[in-house]
């Protein structure tokens, strides 16, 4: 997880237009962490990310082994 200089959530370093297909989480200016880190969207890109061709693609992801 990182956070823009604006306060948005951001899932991963991939290119902006990329990465906002990944879902809107929410902005720290708004939501705790806690809300953001447990809420439906965010449990389900981490339950389901392999599934998303661009997680699969990604080469800063942990190898399944």
């Amino acid at each position: 997880m990182w956070v823009d200089p604006n306060g948005r959530f951001n899932v991963c370093c991939a290119p902006d237009q990329e990465r906002k297909k990944l879902g809107n989480f929410g902005n720290l200016n708004q939501k705790s962490v806690s809300d953001i880190w447990h809420s439906v969207e965010y449990q389900n890109l981490c339950n389901n990310y392999m599934s998303n061709s661009l997680c699969q693609s990604c080469n800063m992801r942990r190898p399944k082994y």
